[in-house]
């Protein structure tokens, strides 16, 4: 079996809506498989979701990366029009929806809920093949408004682990949050645990091989390498891998990727950060921010969480290089309840956040926000002197940083 697949890199694609994510995945698969078919964009794919009802005129948003502003430009398929679908029609595209639209980029598409193996992904990825994932983003409670997600699956690549083992990173293209969109790798382990989960694979289904059922997981001494008890040995293991695979020259593009030096002169020494921060990716349904923008309430996420997740940070030449995501299933039946590695990237857009935060406890968590409200705030629970507003099941929060905001 390969260790990695041939990158066939496309541009990140950010979601124009907050709830477009769906025709930003589909755009960037259209880019890979047809490239000279430049009609096929977000306005092209919600269009066509609507059979081409109503006048035209989508805006594209995206970010200067000169001045950092937000940046908006119609974008027109018909007449020079405002539009009048998307403001009426907000709503996500459900799996068939996309299925049905993915058949606009090729016939070869299908979908199944079931997972998809390894070996199949290793080999449609290196035929430059990509795969839509959809799932559920967001805790339980609020799925009515942003909670399902969909992002595009492009490569794999290897991680080639100091004990001699192989993980492997799904490279994903995530349309989220609005006007930035994220590029990150997913662990195949944290993958095959996502809920709800349906693929949507741009390739022949007579190319499959049978697939196991969604219900199959593969046991944790197959695939569960990087495995343990607690979240910290979890970081500590992926710090210890990337330092062997810098000293050992071990697939440098994945670590330019993620921010690593991979010069001969540079320091390759790596530290786990001290500080590290529970994450919480929330549906905007649940969130109230007050006239003074320096303060939201969120709604109480007990009971409401499928996974624990906590960020850590790599450092590198005394600065903040790569970010990981951790994450545990409230199911201990999954994995036996250890912790496994979520999300391995670049780090460098948390440096600003974590200064802001230095020297505050570690009760400072991480909010990644989809829905109406859009990005990813570093929060503080009001403490004593600003008691905490826990009524109606809401607790108060004092923005220490907006790390990346959509609107």
């Amino acid at each position: 079996m390969p260790s990695s697949t041939p990158i066939h890199d496309v541009a990140l694609e950010p979601q124009w809506y907050y709830s477009s994510c769906w025709a930003a995945s589909l755009t960037m698969a259209a880019r890979m498989l047809t490239p000279d078919r430049k009609e096929l964009n977000q306005c092209y794919f919600i269009h066509k979701k609507q059979n081409e009802r109503g006048k035209c005129g989508c805006v594209k948003r995206g970010v200067d990366p000169l001045t950092g502003q937000i940046i908006e430009k119609k974008i027109y398929l018909t007449k020079k029009h405002a539009c009048g679908i998307y403001q009426h029609n907000i709503q996500t595209a459900d799996p068939k929806d996309i299925e049905k639209l993915a058949r606009e980029i090729t016939q070869n598409t299908y979908r199944t809920s079931s997972v998809i193996p390894l070996q199949l992904l290793l080999q449609k990825t290196s035929e430059n093949k990509p795969l839509l994932f959809y799932y559920r983003f967001a805790d339980p409670f609020n799925d009515s408004d942003g909670g399902y997600h969909v992002c595009l699956i492009s490569a794999i690549e290897s991680l080639d682990r100091h004990n001699g083992a192989t993980g492997f990173l799904l490279a994903v293209k995530d349309p989220w949050p609005t006007c930035w969109g994220t590029d990150y790798y997913m662990s195949y382990e944290s993958y095959l645990v996502q809920p709800l989960a349906v693929n949507i694979c741009l390739w022949d289904q007579t190319d499959a091989r049978a697939p196991a059922r969604s219900t199959d997981m593969p046991p944790p001494d197959e695939f569960g390498h990087g495995l343990y008890d607690t979240p910290e040995k979890t970081a500590e293991s992926i710090r210890a891998t990337l330092q062997y695979m810098l000293e050992n020259g071990k697939n440098p593009r994945l670590l330019k990727k993620i921010g690593l030096l991979v010069e001969d002169k540079a320091d390759k020494k790596i530290f786990l950060s001290a500080v590290s921060y529970e994450v919480n990716d929330v549906g905007s349904t649940g969130i109230v921010i007050y006239k003074d923008e320096g303060q939201i309430g969120i709604l109480t996420l007990d009971n409401t969480k499928e996974f624990n997740k906590r960020i850590y940070f790599l450092i590198q030449d005394n600065e903040i290089k790569t970010a990981l995501i951790v994450c545990q299933s409230i199911d201990e039946s999954t994995y036996n309840g250890k912790w496994l590695l979520h999300i391995l990237e670049n780090g460098a857009r948390y440096r600003a956040a974590i200064q802001a935060g230095a020297g505050k406890s570690e009760n400072l968590a991480l909010f990644r926000i989809t829905g109406e409200i859009n990005g990813e705030m570093l929060l503080e629970p009001k403490t004593t002197g600003m008691a905490a507003d826990k009524q109606n099941d809401r607790v108060d929060y004092r923005v220490v940083s907006r790390i990346r905001f959509g609107d």
